[in-house]
């Protein structure tokens, strides 16, 4: 997801609703909570400067708790096609999957840029966090120069529509992307796909030799040749601004302010 697609999250329950995903909770509940289910991240904040902040839209409450397994992140503005990727790819299943977890950031004034109410995340302690090689997941490229660098993700995704892919359902996609040969971008021309946009991403396919498309995905997303990383609630956590997903378990939100860190030291201090 584009991090300035922050405010534009909106994400549905399991019954189709659409849903905040944040509860809000008393000062003492968030606290009781933090110490009984989150002593990994306590336990790395009160020893590391490191932090993770989420910047989100504005709740009346300084505390709020999040299951995002309860529900599934969608992005208007931008497609689907990268998290639905990263969820069912085979080399990403050790991951959280980008469509039930919380997206944030190492960077307290990077978060506040994208939401009215800067939060300080305490996840669970069976918690996964991916750790995407940049600030934002959509500057990582895929692995072939196609003649002026190397592909990145934001420019994927309109590519795949313009190819006549769909980004809703992740069977009918696979099936699509699994149909899609190096006959086929070879012939590309004379099979109805529009001119514009594709030939940067048929040309890449052609480079890598992949016997499909569904293939070409598993082999230039691969997780460990990208840059990502899986960290425990443990930590350590990037010294660098980097954009984190979190999922697996629910998630402590406690308001921190755009103050600096004067705020959220104090309240570390009292766990």
């Amino acid at each position: 997801m584009r991090f300035n697609d922050f405010l534009n999250e909106y994400s549905y329950d399991r019954d189709g609703k659409q849903e905040g995903r944040k509860t809000p909770i008393a000062e003492e509940e968030a606290m009781g909570i933090i110490k009984q289910s989150c002593k990994n991240i306590t336990s790395y904040y009160k020893n590391n400067k490191e932090r993770i902040y989420r910047g989100s839209s504005r709740i009346n409450s300084d505390f709020a708790i999040t299951d995002p397994e309860q529900y599934e992140r969608k992005s208007r503005n931008t497609y689907n096609f990268y998290t639905l990727l990263m969820d069912n790819l085979p080399n990403w299943s050790a991951y959280p999957k980008r469509s039930k977890s919380l997206v944030c950031s190492t960077n307290q004034n990077s978060a506040a840029n994208y939401g009215g109410q800067v939060f300080l995340l305490f996840p669970f302690d069976s918690c996964k966090i991916g750790v995407c090689p940049s600030t934002d997941v959509w500057g990582t490229t895929i692995a072939i120069d196609v003649g002026w660098g190397k592909l990145a993700w934001d420019s994927i995704g309109g590519i795949l529509r313009n190819m006549g892919f769909v980004d809703t359902d992740w069977q009918e996609l696979a099936n699509d992307l699994r149909g899609f040969t190096q006959k086929d971008s070879r012939n590309a021309s004379g099979i109805g796909i529009p001119a514009y946009g594709e030939s940067p991403l048929l040309t890449a396919f052609a480079k890598s030799k992949s016997k499909n498309l569904l293939a070409f995905f598993q082999k230039m997303m691969n997780p460990k040749d990208r840059g990502f990383t899986l960290i425990p609630t443990s930590g350590p956590l990037p010294s660098e601004n980097r954009e984190l997903w979190i999922g697996g378990d629910k998630i402590v939100s406690v308001d921190v302010g755009n103050y600096g860190t004067m705020k959220e030291d104090a309240f570390i201090g009292q766990l």
